[in-house]
């Protein structure tokens, strides 16, 4: 893992076919493997077991995949709890933020309930901490996170993809707000965090990865205070969703930028 601030070696926008028949098999063995020992750590309460098993499933799929990551983080990301916000491009996001937060962040994600029915791996992160959303249902979504996150040690980090699904083409898509006045509940500082280029190594509907480096931008925390809002939690949600917004944005190339330069996350 590097750190650097310029784009380079950016996955092509063909090919990676090869790699790809290599990787898929590879991929159900190693979640097999890991997802297996991080269920046994689920039952035996041990953090540091987990841990251990689910950044080395993360940084063994990048690996595989020819996937190097670039991270640049701010001086102000101290070492401690926040809710990480980031865009969503692509099936690997999960173990490229995994890797990207080694070693300082122990994190946890929302992600869809389907993703926790996965033989050994949906195990093991049910076990963990990790947050199942049911799209469809609003009210199922927020009794759910409310319920895990009370659970949760106060450590750990949350990650959350507000715009709710992939990206279809790699552009920025507006943020729901529901799921940023979710996670402002937990009281934590909100750290976006700027994907580029997962969209060019896997793209949305392709089984395909192509290898090359992805950039993470760690963006300054923003602390989620009603207070800063005058006690107004609608108006807490909509100015944190557009600081949010508009953060991730501002790091991302022109062809991941939102389409319409009017829109916004409201």
């Amino acid at each position: 893992m590097t750190q650097s601030s310029e784009l380079s070696d950016r996955p092509k926008l063909s090919g990676g076919g090869l790699r790809t028949i290599i990787l898929v098999p590879f991929v159900i063995f190693w979640s097999t493997l890991w997802g297996g020992w991080c269920t046994v750590a689920g039952w035996f309460k041990s953090a540091g077991m987990f841990v251990f098993g689910i950044r080395l499933w993360a940084r063994g799929i990048l690996w595989v995949g020819g996937v190097k990551l670039d991270v640049t983080r701010p001086p102000s990301l101290e070492k401690r709890a926040f809710v990480f916000v980031g865009n969503h491009q692509s099936a690997l996001d999960i173990p490229i933020l995994i890797a990207a937060c080694a070693p300082d962040f122990d994190v946890r994600f929302m992600a869809k309930e389907s993703l926790f029915k996965i033989p050994f791996l949906g195990w093991g992160i049910a076990g963990n901490g990790f947050i199942p959303i049911r799209r469809e249902n609003a009210r199922h979504a927020a009794n759910t996170f409310r319920e895990i996150a009370a659970k949760n040690s106060p450590d750990n980090s949350c990650i959350v993809f507000p715009e709710g699904t992939r990206s279809e083409d790699g552009h920025l898509r507006e943020f729901k707000r529901g799921a940023i006045a979710l996670v402002s509940q937990l009281s934590r500082p909100l750290v976006p965090v700027s994907i580029i280029d997962a969209c060019r190594s896997n793209p949305k509907g392709a089984w395909v990865v192509r290898s090359g480096t992805v950039r993470v931008v760690f963006h300054d925390p923003i602390p989620a205070d009603i207070n800063a809002f005058a006690g107004d939690e609608r108006a807490m949600r909509d100015g944190l969703t557009k600081q949010l917004f508009e953060a991730v944005a501002s790091s991302l190339p022109d062809d991941q930028k939102p389409l319409n330069a009017n829109e916004n996350a409201c």
